[in-house]
């Protein structure tokens, strides 16, 4: 039984809010994380869109190592300059079927709706905040910021729906939890830090040792228990659950190297 079974996403009035607006929706963009592309991808959730177009966009690129890449998804960083040229490019070229037909019939300035959708944390409002230009929508990097469900008018093409993250129903798989833990998609119980900490550890030195190793300057056989006493060494830590936050904040903000949680 996964230690993360404890954790159910009662998102139902959001989602009877989506449910409720599906027929004004033109085309669904479905955030995920670059980091673990199939992770952060929540099924249950795009059942509902089984009948819309839908966009999938990979946040956070400037994190992952993308050097494996799925064909129908588009890996994107909101930290590039030309991220907002690049996504409405991508948005057009996915409405233009849409447009086409519109035209067709002699409607000229068709406007259409999308939605944005996806787990807690995976940038959905930095996503449209990026598109307006400015910081209407707020954002933080913890899951659970967005409350409601806002329709913004991007420009003249189009408006989005911003949602909040709409979690994975049961998460009953323990590797499962330790991502979405370390994509921050999720709050865990204290207790499991020290789980956490020694899987992303772990996965780094089979994935990732040449960069762990020299970030630490750790030369020992990988053994769990000594890289912990390097580390309390290393930084004069006395109390275990600072190390242990100490590289918990560190796994997630990428500084050691880029990665890849689905490797």
């Amino acid at each position: 039984m996964s230690k993360f079974n404890w954790f159910i996403g009662h998102m139902d009035k959001s989602i009877n809010q989506i449910v409720n607006n599906l027929k004004n929706i033109d085309l669904v963009i479905n955030v995920l994380d670059a980091r673990c592309i199939n992770i952060s991808n929540n099924q249950n959730l795009l059942k509902i869109f089984k009948n819309k177009s839908i966009l999938n966009i990979a946040l956070k690129s400037d994190l992952a190592d993308i050097s494996i890449k799925k064909s129908n998804v588009f890996y994107l960083s909101t930290k590039s300059n030309n991220f907002k040229s690049k996504l409405n490019h991508i948005i057009i070229d996915y409405l233009s079927p849409k447009i086409n037909r519109y035209k067709s019939k002699g409607l000229i300035n068709p406007h259409f709706n999308i939605i944005v959708v996806g787990l807690p944390n995976v940038g959905k409002s930095t996503l449209i905040n990026k598109l307006i230009g400015r910081s209407k929508l707020i954002t933080a990097n913890e899951p659970g910021v967005t409350k409601h469900i806002n329709l913004v008018k991007i420009n003249q093409l189009y408006s989005i729906y911003d949602t909040p993250g709409i979690s994975i129903k049961k998460i009953d798989n323990d590797v499962i939890g330790y991502v979405l833990s370390l994509i921050k998609s999720i709050n865990f119980n204290f207790d499991v830090l020290y789980e956490i900490v020694e899987f992303a550890t772990t996965f780094y030195f089979k994935n990732y040792q040449k960069q762990i190793s020299d970030y630490f300057d750790y030369s020992k056989t990988f053994i769990f228990a000594d890289f912990i006493d390097h580390i309390m060494i290393k930084f004069n830590f006395i109390d275990l659950n600072k190390a242990l936050n100490y590289l918990f904040n560190l796994y997630v903000s990428g500084k050691i190297t880029k990665v890849n949680y689905e490797k």
